[in-house]
């Protein structure tokens, strides 16, 4: 069920996911953390099959967990890169796009852990990638710093978020 304040807010959000495989490991997921902040990701493990799948239900176990005592993307990103980073002898790693948005204001505070730029289209239909920020993907290395930056979203706007099944896709 969407939240209501999204519903109030006129934001729409849509997803889809399509493994290569039977298991995949990739990722989208979107949960509120306040009564007007919504946090959503894409991300994309190393590998496919089963060990992806599970290491991608990790990652998306720490966000859920580590958001609700995170300020920001960034350091929200920082903790879920600590706790992959623990105990992960495969260096399995992911790349990760976070953002809280504010449905007040549609501030969105983002931090990009080593995935595709993601896309905002303003309304006349202008492509701007947001490539201001990005670091290493998550369970390398455990000191790995990570930093929030922001940006507006306007009305009509969209921002797109895509992993890799979109840029080296063999046919349409």
């Amino acid at each position: 069920k969407v939240p209501e304040v999204l519903v109030q807010s006129g934001i729409d959000i849509f997803g889809v996911l399509q493994p290569a495989e039977i298991m995949g490991g990739d990722l989208y997921d979107y949960f509120m953390l306040d009564s007007h902040r919504i946090c959503f990701l894409i991300g994309d493990v190393t590998g496919k099959g089963i060990p992806a799948s599970f290491f991608m239900s990790m990652v998306r176990t720490f966000f859920r967990a580590e958001a609700k005592h995170s300020k920001s993307a960034g350091e929200l990103v920082q903790k879920v890169n600590f706790e992959l980073s623990q105990n992960n002898p495969e260096s399995i790693f992911v790349t990760a796009f976070c953002c809280i948005l504010d449905t007040k204001t549609f501030q969105v505070d983002f931090c990009n852990a080593g995935h595709n730029y993601p896309v905002k289209v303003s309304k006349s239909g202008k492509i701007t990638e947001i490539t201001r920020q990005h670091g290493t993907p998550l369970g390398l290395i455990q000191s790995r710093k990570y930093s929030s930056d922001q940006f507006q979203l306007r009305e009509k706007e969209k921002l797109i978020l895509y992993t890799d099944g979109i840029t080296e896709a063999f046919n349409s």
